[in-house]
């Protein structure tokens, strides 16, 4: 880039009273880092947590046994409650027996290559029902689908993300739902 960047970031550290060093090797890249003083807490910060008695539940839908089977084990790692299915169909299913149980899904993740119903074609279909749908929808694809940005935004997909799934993208995108579990990064 142009550095402005780095500029600004100088400012800010000097700001916090720190210092910023660069480490740099022709061909390698740069490392940038900043060092600052910060005062501990004298006592914890509390996040603010959901209400307790409100469920945080997955619907995951990925024709891909072995997929679905990890992501069902990264959730499951996560303490997140998951139902993992296999078709556009058998979500339809699910989605309708929650909501007439009372007890509606928070998150549809779904995959976008599905043989039979596809995940935008679930989407669709969930749009155009009377089948209550989680207001965050999570799309999966190993195919780059960022043209489709603006047809995301019509069906209310709320993140598109690349298969194979890392798990630092998927709690990111789990830290940005209001009512979500807390996910500490494995980091």
């Amino acid at each position: 880039g142009t550095g402005l960047g780095l500029a600004i970031c100088r400012q800010i550290v000097d700001l916090l009273g720190g210092v910023i060093t660069v480490e740099s090797e022709p061909g390698k890249g740069s490392t940038f880092s900043f060092a600052a003083p910060f005062p501990l807490c004298e006592e914890p910060v509390a996040r603010p947590q959901p209400d307790s008695d409100a469920v945080f539940r997955v619907l995951a839908v990925d024709d891909n046994s072995t997929s679905l089977q990890l992501l069902g084990e990264m959730l499951g790692a996560w303490r997140i409650t998951a139902d993992l299915v296999s078709s556009g169909t058998e979500a339809i299913d699910a989605l309708q027996a929650a909501s007439s149980e009372g007890n509606e899904y928070s998150v549809l993740l779904v995959d976008a290559q599905m043989s039979g119903m596809g995940g935008l074609e679930l989407v669709e279909s969930l749009r155009q029902s009377k089948v209550p749908t989680p207001s965050c929808i999570m799309l999966l694809s190993s195919i780059d689908l960022s043209a489709q940005s603006d047809r995301f935004r019509d069906l209310g997909i709320k993140r598109h993300l690349s298969k194979p799934l890392v798990p630092e993208d998927l709690r990111q995108a789990f830290v940005e739902i209001p009512g979500a579990p807390t996910i500490e990064s494995s980091s």
